[in-house]
This record gives structure tokens, C-alpha cells and sequence, in this order.
């Protein structure tokens, strides 16, 4: 099972594969978000797990299969691809008064039951949802694993898929286009963090960091924001950034530049080992 068990790089994982894979680990449902780990719609389809998986390539849809029925949870706008795409999977079109995530949410009180295993990817699982879907299981008393990612990496050759290479091309925004400087959004947020007692705060989102940065990239389709995980403090920024830009942007004074991974133990460095406070918000920071 650990050899290709993709036909090409544009055909699905056959679902037979997924539910056999399930069983040996003794996982009765596993959770595919369509979600990158920066919460974005837009995914190329060759990062996108919950393509690969299923099919179906519209930028919002979450899939829940088990051991013995695969299911995608889209809105309106995808039903018919949905239903075209995926195959072998039942497709539920949320109401329009109902979330994606509340729709898989309840779905999953009907089919999972005492002491059944949940896998799901805490990177693609912001705080609230996590504690919706912890109260959920509970209640059921059923289990949830944060390994999904091992399983998708047994499930996918990832560099198979890649079939361009992104462009790492890198610009700035200049201030007479967006109105302020970077220097300039720090001197307006760093009382508002004195304001809440903490002493930095991690900006996940994508928009949000193009925003605080000035920086831009052509690396996602359909947005031109550079993937990675910003820390704001009284003094400037970290910016850890996604290690295929590392290189291609310099620090400054305000802004330092480390690698996405590196993020946490540069945040350590910048206070010296000493305690602080980072703010987050709940629902724009994953689990993991």
C-alpha cells in the first residue's frame, strides 16, 4: 500500500485504495477539508488533498469518507460538478442558511458511533471548528486523531502532481497605491496590543499579512499573496515565510525575514527566552 497507487497525476486516488488504507489503520472516517494550512479558497489543484482525493476541483467542498461510503459537502453553486466529478461519492448541497462545515458537522451524528476513530488535519482546522468537532465526537463518544497528514502522505506522491513550478516572483505594493507604509501600520497597532496585554500577534491569514507587509506574489491562482505565518510586536515583525521564497525576499529593519518553519523559535529569540503573550484570533488560527 505504500507504492503509487495514483493512475496519473490527473486521475483521483481510487476510493477502493482510500477505504482499504482506512481499515488497516483502524480508522473508520477521515476528514479532507478543501482548505490549504493558510485557509485558503483558492488551492492549485496539485496541492489540493481534497482533489486528489475525490475529484472534484471546485475551490469549496469538504469530504468525509469512511470505511464503507465516501460523501462531499458543497453549496449550491457546485452540486452538479460535484455530482460529475466525484466519483462514487454522495454529494450534499448545504442549505443556504447552513455552513459547509455545520452540514458535515451533523452529518457525522449520523454515522459515527461509540469508540469509532475520526482522522482529520489540525492545520486545516481553525480553534473554533476544532472545539465544535471535539464537542461533537464527545458527545458521540467517538475519537478524533490529528494524523490525517501521515495518511494523505501514504496516500500521495505530492511532487507527482506538481506539474508547474510557481512563480516565486516578488513585489511591493508602494504607499500611493495603498495608502501607508508598513512603518506606519505598526505605529497604529502597536498600542492596541499594549491595549490587550500582549506582547505580539500571529496574523495566519494570507490577506492579512499582504496587508501589514506591502509584499505581493503570483504563487496561489486568483490572489497575490505570499504563503507563510507573520508574528507582530512593539518593535516590527517576523515574517515566517514558506521556505520556496527563502532568498528572494531581504529583511529590513522592520521586518525580518526566517523560514515558515522556524517561525516559533524566532519568536523565542526576539524576547529573549523570556516569557510573553502572543494574541491570536480563534477562528483564523489552526490547531496545529
Amino acid at each position: 500500500m505504500d507504492q503509487a497507487i495514483i493512475d496519473s497525476e490527473n486521475e483521483p486516488v481510487l476510493l477502493a485504495h482510500i477505504q482499504s488504507l482506512l481499515k488497516e489503520n483502524q480508522i473508520f472516517a477521515l476528514l479532507v477539508r478543501s482548505t490549504d494550512r493558510y485557509f485558503n479558497e483558492y488551492v492549485p489543484k496539485s496541492e489540493s488533498i481534497r482533489t486528489r482525493l475525490t475529484g472534484f476541483d471546485g475551490s469549496v467542498g469538504d469530504a468525509i469518507i469512511t470505511t464503507d461510503s465516501a460523501h462531499l459537502f458543497v453549496d449550491g453553486r457546485y452540486t452538479l460538478q460535484a455530482k460529475a466529478q466525484a466519483k462514487g461519492f454522495r454529494v450534499h448541497q448545504c442549505q443556504s442558511s447552513q455552513s459547509i462545515e455545520a452540514t458535515w458537522m451533523e452529518f457525522l451524528k449520523e454515522v459515527l458511533k461509540p469508540n469509532d476513530v475520526l482522522a482529520y488535519d489540525p492545520s486545516t482546522i481553525d480553534l473554533r471548528l476544532f472545539d465544535r468537532l471535539d464537542k461533537n465526537t464527545s458527545g458521540l463518544k467517538a475519537k478524533i486523531r490529528p494524523d490525517a497528514q501521515n495518511f494523505f502522505a501514504r496516500l500521495l506522491d505530492f511532487a507527482s502532481g506538481q506539474k508547474n513550478v510557481p512563480n516565486m516572483t516578488v513585489f511591493t505594493v508602494k504607499p500611493d497605491l495603498c495608502g501607508q507604509t508598513p512603518e506606519e501600520k505598526l505605529a497604529i497597532l502597536a498600542p492596541i496590543l499594549r491595549l490587550h496585554d500582549v506582547d505580539g500577534f500571529l496574523s495566519v491569514k494570507l490577506d492579512d499579512i499582504a496587508w501589514l507587509t506591502n509584499l505581493r506574489s503570483l504563487f496561489f491562482p486568483f490572489q497575490t499573496v505570499i504563503p507563510g505565518i507573520l508574528c507582530v510586536h512593539g518593535q516590527g515583525m517576523l515574517f515566517g515565510i514558506n521556505s520556496s521564497f527563502r532568498g528572494t525576499v531581504n529583511s529590513t529593519k522592520q521586518l525580518e525575514i526566517v523560514d515558515e518553519n522556524e517561525i516559533f523559535q524566532a519568536i523565542r529569540r526576539k524576547f529573549n527566552g523570556s516569557r510573553f503573550i502572543l494574541g491570536i484570533d480563534r477562528g483564523e488560527t489552526s490547531k496545529a
